[in-house]
């Protein structure tokens, strides 16, 4: 077992034989994010972070996934060094939310969401685009799940991303460090959102969909030609979404069934 001092967090690691320089880039890397992470924003890093990397995610990850926090730990799935640096700051991300604001319970939408922007990631126009034609699922949907096709996972992702984005427009980061400390506290999230945002979620989303109606409306007005090229375009992106989550299906009926539940 590995014990890894950051200030004040322990990253715990128990590489198997050959791969400590692995562990121990991850801890290098690992400290550098923590320490970009508390020099720009006010939140609180954690004291305790065990992390593991496990090929195929044995079980402990979803197929779809590349990595998951829980209650302090990481699993990361074995791949290369870039990715899993990328999957390790976004699951920074997540233990940092979790310890700032004391493990309240927070909807999925909003847990994936302040990840991503916290970590720095962005959606390509192309995506957000298609947010703004399909609308993707309702919020009340997307609390404690996200959909299993990938492409309704991904429109999940970039409006989880958009909505805790627009929170923060709205808010600014003060308000919006103001409505994690009502979180911290332990107000539910529904009360702190009302007292914080001025209105219930519900209210929040319907100016969405009035919003993505008009930004239709306007697409299609600006010349039919383009907007049958780009609805050709995503039928095309759907069908390959599909083709490749069948493949990962029929994959996974031909390896052993030994997984462990995922968690």
């Amino acid at each position: 077992m590995y014990l890894f001092f950051v200030f004040f967090t322990i990253f715990i690691m128990k590489p198997e034989k050959g791969e400590e320089n692995l562990y121990l880039e991850l801890n290098k890397k690992g400290i550098e994010m923590l320490k970009n992470y508390e020099r720009k924003y006010p939140l609180n890093i954690p004291e305790v972070l065990y992390l593991e990397v496990l090929k195929d995610g044995r079980g402990k990850i979803p197929p779809w996934a590349s990595g998951l926090y829980f209650d302090k730990r990481i699993i990361l799935k074995y791949d290369t060094m870039e990715n899993l640096l990328k999957v390790l700051n976004h699951e920074l991300a997540h233990s940092i939310l979790d310890e700032t604001i004391n493990s309240n319970k927070v909807p999925l939408w909003f847990e994936e969401g302040f990840a991503q922007i916290l970590a720095g990631e962005n959606f390509d126009f192309f995506t957000l685009t298609l947010l703004y034609i399909t609308g993707g699922d309702e919020l009340k949907d997307l609390s404690f799940n996200f959909p299993q096709s990938l492409f309704w996972k991904r429109m999940a992702y970039a409006k989880a991303h958009l909505f805790v984005f627009k929170m923060i427009e709205r808010l600014g980061w003060d308000g919006f460090y103001l409505f994690l400390f009502d979180l911290k506290k332990g107000i539910p999230f529904q009360i702190a959102f009302l007292n914080n945002m001025g209105e219930n979620l519900n209210s929040f989303e319907k100016k969405f969909k009035k919003e993505r109606m008009q930004r239709f409306l306007i697409f299609i007005g600006t010349g039919s030609v383009f907007f049958w090229f780009f609805l050709s375009l995503l039928i095309i992106y759907a069908y390959f979404l599909k083709r490749k989550k069948s493949k990962e299906m029929v994959k996974s009926w031909e390896e052993d069934d030994t997984n462990l539940p995922y968690f």
